[in-house]
Order: structure tokens, then C-alpha cells, then sequence
């Protein structure tokens, strides 16, 4: 068995992972099997959206058994709950359909321990401090082909984490996301680590529409949040 852990003189970019068991031996992609994410987790996540009925995401999987946090979500769009029909996808409900995602692999990588300052943290405590204590740092997306939005599947991978130290203290993530028009069978690679969006290959071609970014998120830490963390090893620029 390996794990997920810094190593001395050798910073890991995932090293506030908590140490999770992952079989060693050729894998390939960024798991090797989806499990879904419990629906009452799911609609406890989401509750804020459907309090506004603006829920777009009708269910998700953890990716299981990959190096990186990741889950993939469905998602249907059936009447935009801000703007009248547009005929596709747009740059608003990319960010609704991305931030749904994320909440609910917070919720569940909280869950299961996933992320080690916040051991402490339960469904509950994620539920109150998701609006006020996840923030967006930064957002870069572009979208090659129209998406419909009446079905459409999405994936978030986790690219770099780590503590930063500032006038905040906080859990920086670096996160890939792609959504792409269907059921998602079969869906595209997911982002690539640590490159632009215009730069990574997806084996289907744009027929069914596709949308890809790029998005770093903040997760601000309490006094009373875990310090068993590991001492951080980037000062992003920029942070607060």
C-alpha cells in the first residue's frame, strides 16, 4: 500500500492530504472507480441552491483510488433560474454548475478525512461554513463548443494543495474542471494538471459541447481548525 504524504527536503503540492490508503501499481487516469456520493449528503450540500431552486447537479461520484481528490457530477439544466433561455451553457452557470460540484467534493473528502486540517470538520460544520469560508481566488474557464444544458456532465479534479499563512489562514486548492454536453459515456480526460485550458487534448470531438477552466479556491481555517498540517511550502502571490 502508498500513501498520499510530504516527504523531507521534497515539498508534495498534495501534502495536506490526509494519509489515505491507495493500492500501488500502474494506474492510469485519476481513479479507478466512481463511487457515488450519498444523496442525503448531496441534498444537505446543496440545500442553499434548492432553497432558490437553482439545484443543477442530480448527482455525484468520488473518484476513488486516484493520487488527487476528484468527483464527477451530473447535472441537468431544465429552466435557467436566473435568466430567460439561452439555448446553451454560459459563464454564469458554469460557475453555479462548478460550485455545486465542489461543495459536494468538500463534503465528501470531509467525510472520509480526505484533507488534514479539516479532520475536525463534520457534514454539519461544512454545511454552516460553505457560503462564508470557501471562496473563489481566482477563475480562468473558456468554452469551445455550446453546451445544452438540459444534460450535461462535469469533473473536478484537485491539482496542488496547501496551507498558506497570511492575514487569513487558509487551505489553498488548485482545481481543473471540464464539463462536456451527454450523459458523460464516454466522458473526455479530465484537465491536466497545472496547464491552461487551451492546452489539454480531450479524445471526443466539440459535437457535444465542451467548457473547461481552471479555478483556485480558498478555504478559510478557525482557531480552532486542525494545526497537524504540515508547514506550508508555497506563498501563493497575491493571497490575502
Amino acid at each position: 500500500m502508498n500513501a498520499v504524504t510530504a516527504r523531507r527536503g521534497k515539498p508534495n503540492q498534495h501534502s495536506l492530504r490526509a494519509p489515505v490508503s491507495i493500492a500501488a501499481g500502474g494506474r492510469t487516469g485519476i481513479a479507478d472507480a466512481e463511487e457515488a456520493i450519498p444523496e442525503k449528503l448531496v441534498a444537505g450540500t446543496l440545500e442553499p441552491y434548492t432553497a432558490k431552486g437553482c439545484r443543477y447537479l442530480q448527482h455525484a461520484c468520488y473518484l476513488a483510488g486516484g493520487p488527487e481528490l476528484a468527483a464527477v457530477g451530473h447535472f441537468g439544466i431544465p429552466t435557467s433560474a436566473y435568466i430567460q433561455d439561452t439555448g446553451h451553457f454560459n459563464a454564469a452557470e458554469f460557475i453555479i454548475a462548478y460550485n455545486q460540484l465542489f461543495y459536494c467534493l468538500l463534503a465528501e473528502a470531509v467525510r472520509r478525512g480526505d484533507i488534514a486540517p479539516l479532520l475536525g470538520w463534520t457534514a454539519a460544520d461544512l454545511r454552516t461554513r460553505q457560503l462564508p469560508d470557501v471562496l473563489i481566488q481566482r477563475n480562468d474557464s473558456e468554452f469551445l463548443a455550446p453546451i445544452d444544458a438540459r444534460q450535461f456532465t462535469g469533473v473536478i479534479r484537485v491539482t496542488g494543495m496547501r496551507l498558506v499563512h497570511r492575514r487569513h489562514r487558509y487551505v489553498q486548492m488548485d482545481t481543473a474542471v471540464e464539463f462536456w454536453g451527454g450523459d458523460g459515456s464516454p466522458g473526455p480526460q479530465a484537465p491536466q494538471a497545472g496547464v491552461g485550458p487551451a492546452e489539454g487534448n480531450a479524445p471526443e470531438s466539440d459535437a457535444r459541447g465542451r467548457a473547461r477552466g481552471n479555478v483556485t479556491i480558498a478555504v478559510l481555517l478557525r482557531k480552532d481548525d486542525s494545526e497537524s498540517a504540515p508547514t506550508p511550502t508555497h506563498r501563493p502571490k497575491g493571497a490575502r
